[in-house]
């Protein structure tokens, strides 16, 4: 049995409206035990038995059945239970000013991070705003209140090119996941 931690990209925003409950009962009707929603922006933690599928395996059924009992185009990102040990391992040695947010940008593909970084730089950078490229994951810090306001907010969360390719969690999130994997 294996478990890991699946990070639903664009719920409860821009009128796709999911209930963690119908959620939770979806993924379990997908063959995933012992299913945990946390928090009401599309994480949950499940467990499978199934060893011969890959994560590329587990992200493909999971989009083509959230797709089709929800009724839109689903996105997912999936990290294992060491992968998140080593991301917030890894952020532990941020420096985030008081008031300020600090994000990970959770991607499937690995080649995301220089892109990001190449977008930053040609925003505009708000006061105590950062992105820190680390060896597992990329790293956002921005002022409370701005996270959709900064230019990098809306020029690169919001963008069609990143639907598929990332999301966006405070490290607070994956502490609390960290909990139940």
């Amino acid at each position: 049995m294996k478990k890991f931690a699946i990070f639903l990209r664009g719920v409860n925003v821009n009128g796709i409206s999911i209930k963690m409950e119908e959620l939770r009962k979806v993924m379990e009707g997908m063959l995933y035990y012992d299913v945990k929603t946390i928090l009401a922006t599309g994480n949950v933690i499940v467990t499978t038995t199934d060893d011969r599928m890959t994560c590329e395996d587990h992200k493909k059924n999971i989009e083509t059945g959230l797709s089709n009992h929800f009724g839109y185009e689903a996105f997912v990102i999936i990290k294992t239970p060491e992968q998140i040990k080593m991301i917030l391992e890894e952020s532990k040695g941020h420096v985030v000013p008081e008031g300020c947010h600090h994000y990970i940008l959770l991607s499937n593909d690995s080649m995301i991070a220089e892109e990001l970084m190449e977008q930053f730089e040609l925003c505009a950078i708000g006061e105590n705003e950062k992105l820190i490229l680390g060896n597992n994951g990329t790293y956002w810090i921005v002022p409370k209140g701005n996270t959709l306001q900064s230019d990098f907010g809306k020029k690169i969360l919001g963008k069609k090119k990143f639907k598929n390719l990332l999301t966006s969690r405070t490290m607070n999130t994956i502490e609390k996941l960290k909990q139940y994997l």
